[in-house]
């Protein structure tokens, strides 16, 4: 009885383990060629330094935003980060970005990390759009894959889950131990004697 319960604590923990720290495929598309000139349709906006404790990236690619441009120019005066018509800044070498008709693109490198490019005719755009994992206004447009830093919401909800599997592995140690025994949903006790 207590082997059979060791055996399914430890399968369940390795099971949560495994689906806590799994990462997700990297589904980045890194063109080969590219003849279109970026430069005369295209602005970066350099998010280096907001991003700098918040997005740190390991892979390089992109994805762009082809559908309809949503914000126009008003009379609101946005905080947007500066833009630069030099695009070294957001692409990096290895990178052609083959995308026609692309309103808006995300593109990361572990040396540039998380960066954005608009057309010269958007009014400009925060960098947490391509931070945040579901975007309301550019349906379809992934997000840079950012990797958790230490110290994040992600490292102590692990470890949260890991003390709660541990104190529920102790009391069900200690209820063997009295020789007795959990039944139901209910938390009803029955003596059991062991001989």
């Amino acid at each position: 009885m207590f082997s059979k319960c060791v055996y399914k604590f430890i399968l369940i923990l390795g099971l949560s383990y495994l689906t806590t720290f799994a990462q997700p495929s990297n589904e980045s598309t890194v063109a080969t060629e590219s003849s279109l000139d970026f430069s005369s349709t295209f602005k970066c906006l350099d998010c280096r330094e907001e991003n700098k404790g918040l997005c740190r990236v390991e892979d390089t690619g992109y994805s762009c935003y082809t559908g309809p441009h949503f914000r126009n120019r008003t009379n609101i005066k946005y905080s947007f980060p500066k833009t630069s018509t030099n695009l070294d800044v957001c692409i990096p070498t290895d990178i052609n970005i083959d995308s026609v008709d692309a309103k808006i693109c995300c593109v990361w490198s572990p040396n540039s990390g998380c960066q954005i490019l608009v057309t010269k005719d958007h009014e400009g755009e925060f960098c947490f759009t391509c931070r945040m994992k579901h975007k309301m206004e550019y349906e379809g447009l992934k997000s840079c894959p950012c990797k958790a830093n230490s110290g994040s919401g992600q490292v102590y909800g692990k470890t949260l889950l890991i003390m709660i599997l541990t104190h529920l592995f102790s009391k069900l140690i200690h209820s063997l131990s009295e020789s007795t025994i959990i039944i139901g949903s209910w938390g009803l006790r029955t003596s059991i004697k062991i001989t």
